[in-house]
């Protein structure tokens, strides 16, 4: 025992010496860094899945329903388990006749199958399906008939319902429509008016209004609670005739209960008072004026108190503030003033932004930062015509003053410029480009040509060829390429192609591209979404509102675009007076369309030589 003591003490002893002897070796403070740690691997990328071939996919299916057909709820769950964890990445990229026929198959099994789980493995792969554009579009010529038996309805509505909500929601309540036709079972009508419910369009609101008439109850009451969860305000007349015709009691009483969700007011089932209402709504014309100012004043004093030199979007809320013709301090303007001709010129859209605020302004007392402002947009556009996010121009060809001309009118006298001749710049040699920079740089370049500054008439030829070639085929445009339009970019695209061709002295009204886009605009008309987008909504609304100025229209397909965004504007404003989820944007992007800040083409501007003499044809191209 005593031995054992002395062997455990040497030991101790000798680990304490070699310790001392090895710390200053093993110390960072002797400029030996200490062993680093191996860094991970990064996680290798998936390949891209490969498409299947003909053969092999007939021997996988024999293969995946031999197993399935083995009378064993376990193979039966494995079989579609298979299906998803090894061939459904590579279905999606294949000839479409494979998914389609796993998508009978999956119908089939929701058909016959009783057990829960096999069940809920195939809807989930079902609607895993649906969610693909491809599928979904199969699905919507196709299910009427896949999808027979109420059972096989039902649990395809089910499918349906799980899909993720994505831009595919037309085609979803496409089917959603078909499905609650009179001729279809009650349980599969009410499952399917669940699917309408999730997104409002303008069919599906037409819809919902005509079976609040349906001889089923239930369906009218569930038609009913989907119009209130969609508050289309612009169609309050059409419910109050509804309201007035209706002799069901409880209809009636669920219809007063869904105009008031709608309007926000308190007139029970009382038609008589509901059409008082109505005939003193904004959509009439009559109150809207006063209701609107209101809504003005409350979102610039957000913008006052919440947004004014945050330092984001700076030029949208100093572009706003004065086009909102609200009353406030001069210390207030001149501090933003002072910021936005001090900044360096960097991107596409605070330059544009920048120029159209100083063309509103005061144009003549700002031309030489206008057309600086004009340069860097000129430099930016591509021999294709286009714009993208911008870069700052290395040295630029036009050196105007840039101090603010203290002769130059007051602003709000009669609007006079001097013509302004302008030295074109290089272009820029990138390709990329997207829609949205570029429709923000025309309305940037209008506001220089407004302020008298000589765009070259190459420009606008350059962006509307730009413009008509990524027009898509069913009328709208994108954000690139041409694939389908959606409406931010449809009302950005048509009103920059009314401006193109205004400064050409060419047809706006009655060209055919201009009418394609209009009526992109009438058929997907709605103030409550980004059309066929799921994001960008109050940008939308400020395109929608410049869409309908630019192709001097206040309807697109019969819908008074004005009185029905400001109506749903005014509902919408938050407390505070803010609107959307990014109020620094969002809020301005609504004042601009209350205010309907945009000029319309055929404003006239008294136009007066005096400008600096040009060195250059600025009709002749890029400079050197």
């Amino acid at each position: 025992m005593f031995k054992a003591h002395i062997i455990t003490a040497y030991l101790f002893l000798a680990s304490i010496i070699l310790i001392y002897l090895l710390a200053p070796i093993m110390s960072p403070a002797q400029g030996i860094e200490p062993v680093k740690p191996l860094p991970k691997a990064e996680p290798a990328k998936p390949a891209p899945a490969k498409p299947i071939a003909q053969s092999e996919w007939t021997g996988k299916r024999a293969a995946y329903l031999t197993l399935y057909n083995s009378n064993s709820v376990e193979n039966r769950l494995k079989s579609i388990e298979l299906i998803n964890a090894q061939l459904y990445d590579r279905l999606i990229v294949s000839d479409m006749k494979y998914a389609a026929e796993v998508m009978e198959f999956l119908l089939q099994t929701l058909a016959v199958e009783v057990n829960e789980n096999v069940i809920k493995a195939a809807r989930d792969l079902l609607s895993k399906f649906l969610a693909q554009k491809t599928c979904i579009e199969w699905a919507v010529k196709n299910h009427k008939k896949i999808a027979v038996k109420e059972t096989v309805k039902l649990r395809f509505i089910d499918a349906l319902s799980a899909t993720a909500k994505t831009a595919l929601n037309d085609n979803v309540t496409i089917i959603g429509i078909d499905l609650a036709d009179k001729s279809q079972p009650g349980t599969v009508r009410l499952a399917a008016l669940a699917v309408i419910a999730r997104g409002p369009s303008t069919k599906s609101i037409e819809v919902m209004l005509g079976l609040v008439k349906d001889a089923d109850v239930n369906i009218s009451k569930s038609a009913l609670n989907i119009l209130a969860g969609f508050k289309p305000i612009e169609k309050s007349d059409a419910l109050i005739k509804l309201l007035a015709d209706e002799t069901r009691t409880d209809i009636k009483v669920e219809i007063g209960r869904t105009l008031e969700i709608i309007a926000n007011q308190k007139f029970g089932a009382d038609a008589k008072a509901w059409q008082k209402w109505w005939d003193n709504n904004p959509l009439s014309r009559a109150a809207l004026p006063a209701q609107v100012e209101t809504a003005i004043d409350k979102g610039v004093g957000y913008l006052l108190q919440h947004c004014v030199n945050s330092g984001y979007c700076d030029e949208l809320i100093f572009y706003t503030l004065i086009k909102s013709r609200v009353k406030m301090p001069e210390a207030t303007i001149e501090n933003l003033l002072d910021n936005m001709l001090e900044k360096n010129l960097e991107k596409t859209y605070n330059v544009a932004l920048l120029a159209m605020a100083l063309s509103d302004l005061n144009a003549n007392k700002y031309i030489g930062r206008i057309t600086q402002c004009a340069e860097f947009l000129l430099a930016g556009q591509s021999a294709a015509g286009n714009w993208h996010y911008g870069t700052p121009v290395s040295k630029y060809v036009n050196t105007p003053s840039l101090e603010p001309n203290s002769s130059a009118e007051a602003p709000g006298s009669t609007r006079s410029v001097k013509r302004v001749a302008i030295k074109m710049p290089r272009r820029r040699t990138e390709t990329d480009y997207d829609n949205s920079c570029t429709q923000y740089a025309i309305l940037g370049l209008r506001s220089c040509a407004d302020a008298g500054i000589e765009i070259p008439a190459p420009v606008w030829a350059d962006a509307e060829k730009h413009l008509l070639s990524t027009q898509c085929s069913d009328g709208g445009w994108c954000y690139v390429g041409n694939a389908a339009g959606y409406g931010s970019m449809s009302a950005g695209g048509l009103g920059s192609l009314a401006i193109c061709k205004f400064y050409l002295n060419k047809e706006i009204k009655n060209d055919k591209n201009v009418k394609r886009g209009m009526d992109w605009l009438a058929q997907n008309f709605t103030v409550r979404e980004n059309p066929k987008y799921t994001t960008w909504h109050y940008y939308y609304l400020y395109t929608l509102e410049r869409a309908g100025i630019f192709a001097d229209t206040e309807q697109f397909g019969g819908n008074e675009w004005y009185p029905i965004g400001a109506n749903y504007l005014i509902n919408e404003q938050k407390p505070d007076g803010s609107w959307g989820l990014t109020p620094n944007q969002d809020t301005c992007f609504a004042i601009l369309f209350l205010r309907r800040a945009t000029q319309p083409l055929n404003l006239k501007i008294e136009i007066t030589p005096g400008g600096p003499p040009s060195e250059s044809n600025p009709n002749s191209g890029e400079g050197k």
